[in-house]
Protein backbone atom coordinates (compact mmCIF):
# COMPACT_ATOMS: atom_id res chain seq x y z
CA UNK A 1 0.00 0.00 0.00
CA UNK A 2 0.81 3.85 -0.51
CA UNK A 3 0.30 6.54 2.02
CA UNK A 4 0.03 9.91 0.08
CA UNK A 5 -0.97 13.18 1.92
CA UNK A 6 -3.86 15.22 0.88
CA UNK A 7 -5.13 18.83 1.74
CA UNK A 8 -7.51 19.07 4.73
CA UNK A 9 -5.51 17.05 7.36
CA UNK A 10 -6.05 13.98 5.16
CA UNK A 11 -3.72 11.16 4.59
CA UNK A 12 -5.02 8.65 1.88
CA UNK A 13 -4.01 5.14 1.40
CA UNK A 14 -3.77 3.79 -1.77
CA UNK A 15 -3.59 -0.17 -3.25
CA UNK A 16 -0.14 -0.19 -5.12
CA UNK A 17 -1.30 -3.60 -6.59
CA UNK A 18 -4.75 -2.02 -7.98
CA UNK A 19 -3.95 1.92 -7.76
CA UNK A 20 -6.81 2.04 -6.13
CA UNK A 21 -7.98 4.21 -3.16
CA UNK A 22 -8.16 2.10 0.15
CA UNK A 23 -9.19 4.56 2.78
CA UNK A 24 -8.58 7.97 4.42
CA UNK A 25 -7.18 8.74 7.76
CA UNK A 26 -8.36 11.96 9.25
CA UNK A 27 -4.53 13.04 10.97
CA UNK A 28 -6.21 16.99 11.27
CA UNK A 29 -3.28 19.08 10.58
CA UNK A 30 -0.62 19.22 7.99
CA UNK A 31 1.56 16.25 7.32
CA UNK A 32 5.08 18.18 7.37
CA UNK A 33 7.02 14.51 6.80
CA UNK A 34 6.18 10.57 6.75
CA UNK A 35 8.24 7.63 7.20
CA UNK A 36 6.86 4.08 6.31
CA UNK A 37 7.73 0.81 8.64
CA UNK A 38 7.35 -2.01 6.39
CA UNK A 39 7.71 -5.20 8.53
CA UNK A 40 5.00 -2.88 10.97
CA UNK A 41 2.39 -1.81 8.50
CA UNK A 42 2.73 1.35 9.82
CA UNK A 43 3.83 5.09 9.21
CA UNK A 44 4.61 7.64 11.36
CA UNK A 45 3.87 11.46 10.25
CA UNK A 46 5.31 14.47 11.54
CA UNK A 47 1.83 16.77 11.69
CA UNK A 48 1.82 20.88 12.01
CA UNK A 49 -1.03 21.87 13.89
CA UNK A 50 -1.07 25.83 14.57
CA UNK A 51 2.01 26.73 16.32
CA UNK A 52 2.56 23.46 17.82
CA UNK A 53 2.04 19.43 16.67
CA UNK A 54 2.21 16.00 17.23
CA UNK A 55 4.42 12.95 16.29
CA UNK A 56 1.67 10.36 15.10
CA UNK A 57 1.56 6.41 13.92
CA UNK A 58 -0.72 5.39 10.64
CA UNK A 59 -2.02 2.03 10.57
CA UNK A 60 -3.55 -0.10 7.32
CA UNK A 61 -5.86 -2.23 8.69
CA UNK A 62 -7.98 -0.74 9.91
CA UNK A 63 -7.06 2.91 8.67
CA UNK A 64 -6.69 4.61 11.51
CA UNK A 65 -4.44 7.22 14.12
CA UNK A 66 -3.30 4.96 16.46
CA UNK A 67 -0.96 6.91 18.06
CA UNK A 68 -0.56 10.44 18.67
CA UNK A 69 2.31 12.26 20.68
CA UNK A 70 1.98 16.39 21.38
CA UNK A 71 5.05 18.48 20.24
CA UNK A 72 6.43 21.68 21.83
CA UNK A 73 6.52 23.30 18.78
CA UNK A 74 5.89 23.21 15.37
CA UNK A 75 8.07 20.61 12.97
CA UNK A 76 9.80 21.72 10.23
CA UNK A 77 9.20 20.34 6.71
CA UNK A 78 10.97 17.42 5.51
CA UNK A 79 13.05 17.08 8.31
CA UNK A 80 11.11 13.58 10.40
CA UNK A 81 13.50 10.42 9.99
CA UNK A 82 12.97 7.36 12.24
CA UNK A 83 15.11 4.58 13.06
CA UNK A 84 12.99 1.41 13.51
CA UNK A 85 15.82 -0.81 14.30
CA UNK A 86 16.69 1.49 17.38
CA UNK A 87 12.61 2.62 18.09
CA UNK A 88 13.12 6.37 17.73
CA UNK A 89 12.57 8.74 15.69
CA UNK A 90 13.21 12.33 15.58
CA UNK A 91 12.27 15.70 14.15
CA UNK A 92 13.33 19.35 13.85
CA UNK A 93 11.06 21.70 15.76
CA UNK A 94 10.61 25.54 15.48
CA UNK A 95 8.66 27.42 18.77
CA UNK A 96 6.81 30.80 18.77
CA UNK A 97 9.18 32.41 19.29
CA UNK A 98 11.53 31.40 16.69
CA UNK A 99 13.90 29.38 18.59
CA UNK A 100 15.03 25.40 16.47
CA UNK A 101 15.24 22.31 18.19
CA UNK A 102 15.48 18.84 17.62
CA UNK A 103 12.88 16.56 19.33
CA UNK A 104 13.81 12.60 19.70
CA UNK A 105 10.97 10.53 19.86
CA UNK A 106 10.75 6.62 20.95
CA UNK A 107 8.02 5.11 18.86
CA UNK A 108 6.87 2.74 21.51
CA UNK A 109 7.41 4.25 24.21
CA UNK A 110 4.91 7.01 25.96
CA UNK A 111 7.47 9.08 27.06
CA UNK A 112 7.92 12.86 26.10
CA UNK A 113 9.68 13.86 23.51
CA UNK A 114 13.47 14.82 24.50
CA UNK A 115 14.59 18.17 23.40
CA UNK A 116 18.00 19.36 21.85
CA UNK A 117 18.19 22.98 21.23
CA UNK A 118 20.18 24.57 17.93
CA UNK A 119 21.75 27.67 17.35
CA UNK A 120 19.79 27.84 13.89
CA UNK A 121 16.73 26.27 11.96
CA UNK A 122 17.99 22.37 10.52
CA UNK A 123 16.85 21.69 7.03
CA UNK A 124 17.61 18.24 7.60
CA UNK A 125 18.38 15.38 9.73
CA UNK A 126 20.03 12.06 9.19
CA UNK A 127 20.22 9.00 11.75
CA UNK A 128 23.11 6.66 10.98
CA UNK A 129 22.74 3.11 11.34
CA UNK A 130 23.89 2.19 14.68
CA UNK A 131 21.42 4.99 16.12
CA UNK A 132 24.61 6.58 17.98
CA UNK A 133 24.42 9.68 16.37
CA UNK A 134 21.72 12.29 14.65
CA UNK A 135 23.23 14.77 11.71
CA UNK A 136 21.74 18.05 11.72
CA UNK A 137 22.12 20.47 8.15
CA UNK A 138 22.67 24.13 9.46
CA UNK A 139 22.09 25.85 5.74
CA UNK A 140 22.56 29.40 7.88
CA UNK A 141 26.43 28.39 9.45
CA UNK A 142 27.28 26.32 6.64
CA UNK A 143 27.79 23.56 8.58
CA UNK A 144 26.61 19.93 9.73
CA UNK A 145 25.76 19.28 13.59
CA UNK A 146 26.95 16.65 15.27
CA UNK A 147 24.18 15.20 18.10
CA UNK A 148 25.00 11.96 20.56
CA UNK A 149 21.57 10.41 20.61
CA UNK A 150 22.93 8.81 24.30
CA UNK A 151 23.75 12.07 25.80
CA UNK A 152 21.03 14.34 23.91
CA UNK A 153 23.38 17.06 22.91
CA UNK A 154 25.31 18.92 20.13
CA UNK A 155 28.97 17.38 20.07
CA UNK A 156 30.43 18.54 16.98
CA UNK A 157 29.81 20.82 14.25
CA UNK A 158 31.65 20.03 10.96
CA UNK A 159 32.01 23.34 8.36
CA UNK A 160 31.29 22.86 5.28
CA UNK A 161 32.27 24.34 2.19
CA UNK A 162 28.92 25.51 1.29
CA UNK A 163 25.73 25.61 2.38
CA UNK A 164 24.24 21.53 3.15
CA UNK A 165 21.06 20.86 2.01
CA UNK A 166 20.16 16.97 2.27
CA UNK A 167 21.48 14.12 4.58
CA UNK A 168 21.35 10.70 3.25
CA UNK A 169 22.90 7.89 5.73
CA UNK A 170 24.67 5.19 3.19
CA UNK A 171 22.56 1.87 2.78
CA UNK A 172 24.78 -0.36 5.10
CA UNK A 173 27.45 1.72 6.54
CA UNK A 174 27.67 4.00 9.38
CA UNK A 175 28.85 6.94 6.95
CA UNK A 176 26.63 9.91 6.44
CA UNK A 177 26.55 11.87 3.02
CA UNK A 178 25.95 15.49 3.19
CA UNK A 179 25.04 17.66 -0.60
CA UNK A 180 25.77 20.86 0.17
CA UNK A 181 24.96 24.03 -2.78
CA UNK A 182 27.66 26.70 -3.41
CA UNK A 183 31.05 25.04 -5.00
CA UNK A 184 28.54 21.87 -5.62
CA UNK A 185 29.62 18.72 -4.01
CA UNK A 186 28.42 15.78 -1.69
CA UNK A 187 30.95 15.47 1.80
CA UNK A 188 31.01 11.80 3.29
CA UNK A 189 31.52 12.33 7.07
CA UNK A 190 32.82 9.61 9.06
CA UNK A 191 31.03 9.28 12.60
CA UNK A 192 34.17 7.65 13.91
CA UNK A 193 36.38 10.27 13.33
CA UNK A 194 33.48 13.05 13.43
CA UNK A 195 35.11 14.43 10.36
CA UNK A 196 34.75 14.93 6.15
CA UNK A 197 36.72 11.71 4.64
CA UNK A 198 35.75 12.92 0.87
CA UNK A 199 34.35 14.71 -1.50
CA UNK A 200 32.34 13.92 -4.43
CA UNK A 201 31.93 17.05 -6.82
CA UNK A 202 28.09 17.05 -8.04
CA UNK A 203 28.09 20.38 -10.15
CA UNK A 204 24.92 19.77 -11.65
CA UNK A 205 23.01 19.17 -8.61
CA UNK A 206 20.74 21.81 -6.55
CA UNK A 207 18.49 22.20 -3.44
CA UNK A 208 15.57 22.32 -5.62
CA UNK A 209 16.04 19.76 -8.00
CA UNK A 210 14.10 16.09 -6.55
CA UNK A 211 15.95 14.28 -3.51
CA UNK A 212 18.99 12.20 -4.27
CA UNK A 213 18.96 8.65 -3.53
CA UNK A 214 20.99 5.33 -3.03
CA UNK A 215 20.03 2.49 -4.09
CA UNK A 216 19.57 -0.06 -1.33
CA UNK A 217 22.42 -1.78 -1.56
CA UNK A 218 24.14 1.48 -1.20
CA UNK A 219 26.59 0.91 -4.21
CA UNK A 220 24.60 3.48 -6.45
CA UNK A 221 23.84 7.49 -6.36
CA UNK A 222 21.27 9.08 -8.08
CA UNK A 223 20.98 12.67 -8.66
CA UNK A 224 19.04 14.62 -11.24
CA UNK A 225 21.05 17.15 -13.42
CA UNK A 226 19.91 20.75 -14.08
CA UNK A 227 18.45 19.16 -17.31
CA UNK A 228 16.72 16.21 -15.84
CA UNK A 229 18.76 13.40 -16.50
CA UNK A 230 20.98 11.40 -13.89
CA UNK A 231 24.14 11.07 -12.90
Amino acid sequence: DVFTALHGGKMAVLSAATRQLHGVIDVRGEVRGMAVLGEARQAVVAVATGSEGFIGQLELSPHRLVVRRPLPGTPLPGTLVVDAAHDRGAVALTDASGRSSLALVGLRSGAPPSLIPLQSEPCALALESSGEFLYAALPVESEVAIIDVAERRVIECLPMAGKPYQLEAEPGSRRVWAFCEGLGHAALIDPRRHGVVRRLFTPGARRDDNRLVFSPEGRLLALPERDGQCI
